[in-house]
């Protein structure tokens, strides 16, 4: 805002003094009148430059302060993400991490055609979270293999693990996820647990995650700041080695089944398969992760829970208490 305020008029002159209050500049002028007449017309005159350069000078300190915010934003830590996560749980907690630690930069490898390349990340002091979530215990098979022969890790590099789990418990999905890490030359700065509702029963860790599971993950964030500041690595997590082994494979095969009236062939439950099981019709290749029924708004796409029965009811029986999510 710009103010002006005659001083003292005096026959011939008239002297003006501006004060922009936001830039902190003095602006003195002198006008000098011929006649009482043109005293007005050359006053609105000045006050109208005067005001022009201020405007003028306004912008100017506003693009400057928009050109500091954007290298303000530069400046952050770019922070790579990369993410195996059928039913998004794992990501959205991993996405969440990431950008409370800088710039999320996301390497999602859910589908299939994301795990045809490599991913490459060998530049030293890059900082990385490893999400996805954890199936019977483990890291799931699929990404567990691409990790270890398609994901390349500069030696040093930074890396912080991230699983979820339904509330049953995550056993040794961190210690797997760990020693892959490590058999890559790169270092596990932190790791951390979090709870999701289960894909099979939502009486088992209902309402998850919920502000408490976020709270966990602002308070993680914290302590990886903290120790990329001092330098500071994990030593091992939780887990056991050998690792879990999970069920032996029955011979039955089983996926989601379509009932083909109430399709409306948007394709949705296609484009969300980790495993391409749908559009191939192959059974075996199932992962029972229920990304597709989840992604089907008509509701064509059941799975017959009678195969699932059993760990239906052990969950319900057994792991229904609500479980903290943590971070070492």
């Amino acid at each position: 805002m710009v103010y002006s305020r005659e001083l003292r008029p005096i026959p011939f002159f008239s002297f003006h003094c501006l004060w922009n209050e936001e830039q902190g500049f003095l602006l003195v002028l002198f006008s000098f009148l011929l006649c009482k007449e043109r005293r007005a017309e050359l006053s609105d005159l000045l006050h109208s430059g005067v005001e022009r350069v201020a405007q003028q000078i306004n912008n100017e300190v506003k693009d400057g302060n928009h050109m500091a915010e954007t290298e303000e934003e530069t400046q952050k830590l770019k922070i790579y993400h990369i993410t195996f996560s059928p039913t998004r749980g794992s990501y959205h907690y991993g996405s969440y991490l990431a950008n409370k630690l800088g710039t999320e930069v996301l390497i999602d490898k859910t589908l299939p055609a994301e795990r045809i390349d490599d991913c490459v990340l060998d530049q030293e002091n890059q900082i990385i979270v490893v999400s996805y979530p954890c199936y019977g215990g483990r890291m799931p098979s699929l990404f567990s293999a691409y990790f270890k022969n398609h994901v390349h890790l500069a030696k040093g590099s930074s890396v912080i693990l991230l699983t979820s789990y339904g509330n049953r418990h995550f056993d040794d999905a961190l210690v797997e996820g760990f020693d892959l890490v490590k058999e890559k030359g790169a270092e596990v700065i932190g790791a951390t647990a979090m709870v999701t509702e289960h894909v099979y029963t939502n009486k088992v860790g209902t309402g998850r995650p919920n502000t408490s599971d976020y709270a966990v993950l602002d308070a993680f964030s914290s302590v990886i700041q903290r120790r990329l500041q001092q330098g500071e690595k994990l030593t091992d997590v939780e887990g056991n080695r050998p690792y879990k082994t999970g069920a032996a494979k029955k011979a039955v095969y089983f996926m989601p089944e379509r009932n083909e009236a109430l399709c409306s062939h948007c394709n949705a439950c296609y484009a969300v398969c980790p495993t391409g099981a749908l559009s191939a019709n192959d059974p075996q290749a199932c992962l029972h992760c229920l990304a597709c029924v989840k992604a089907c708004k008509s509701g064509a796409l059941t799975m017959d829970m009678t195969y699932l029965q059993g760990a239906v009811t052990f969950l319900e029986t057994h792991c229904s208490k609500q479980r903290e999510s943590i971070y070492c």
